[in-house]
């Protein structure tokens, strides 16, 4: 599992930032930037892009690059390290956050980061830095022709991230309407409830085989909080998450 050395939320005071390369004899160290307010100029090989809010860059460790921050005021950014493990990723690889769930997850990592740095802090906070720098990771196209098969495949492969049902279109290449009733029609339910029971299981799983906290749990297999969490599992199972957690010994769902 990847190891988080520092987490901050930075605002430029300074005119020029420049990254170095890690000391010898030092372990490699990764990192991430990413954009909250205002906008962050960098260079990768002499070449200089905007990143603007909600946009960010994983680089790997020894990736030559430089940053100008232009000190204005609005200008606030996330700068994550990490030793580890680099996603199967180009360096730099560039994240566009539409969803909202990076930032939500580096807020978080930012406010363990101020929590303690015992055991049970080590852990959670690298289980959050684990599912951030899976969110990262590319999402291939099923290489199946059946357009069916290519949505069940795509709901299976990424239901811990927060996709829906738009995100089957272009696997599917008709409406979302016709999508519904063609999915429903040969395996017996909709994308969205084959999706959610997904989710479900596997939240399940988690609830009785670890010790995560729910917060963790929720991000892990796709929910947006853990109200949403809990509701899901409760209509679909019948019982509370405690139930759950308590539940250990008795078979999956």
């Amino acid at each position: 599992m990847p190891t988080l050395t520092n987490i901050a939320l930075m605002s430029p005071d300074w005119s020029w930032w420049r990254f170095g390369t890690p000391k010898p004899r030092t372990l490699p160290v990764h990192e991430i930037l990413f954009v909250i307010t205002g906008e962050l100029p960098i260079c990768f090989a002499g070449v200089w892009q905007q990143l603007k809010p909600s946009q960010g860059v994983a680089v790997r460790s020894g990736t030559p690059r430089a940053t100008r921050c232009s000190g204005r005021e609005d200008l606030t950014f996330f700068v994550l390290q990490w030793q580890g493990d680099f996603p199967p990723l180009s360096s730099p690889h560039t994240i566009d956050d539409r969803s909202g769930r990076c930032q939500l997850l580096l807020n978080w990592l930012l406010d363990l980061s101020h929590h303690g740095a015992g055991a049970v802090e080590r852990r959670m906070r690298g289980h959050l830095l684990n599912t951030l720098l899976l969110d990262l990771q590319p999402r291939p196209t099923p290489p199946v022709d059946d357009p069916l098969l290519r949505v069940r495949r795509f709901l299976d492969d990424h239901f811990h991230r927060p996709i829906s049902l738009i995100d089957t279109l272009p696997y599917s290449g008709v409406s979302k309407d016709r999508t519904i009733r063609l999915f429903r029609a040969r395996f017996g339910t909709t994308p969205h409830q084959y999706l959610l029971t997904k989710r479900v299981d596997a939240a399940v799983r988690l609830l009785r085989a670890s010790r995560l906290p729910l917060p963790t749990i929720a991000l892990q297999t796709g929910f947006s909080s853990v109200l949403h969490l809990g509701r899901a599992v409760r209509r679909s199972t019948g019982r509370h998450l405690r139930a759950w957690r308590q539940a250990g010994s008795t078979p999956p769902v």
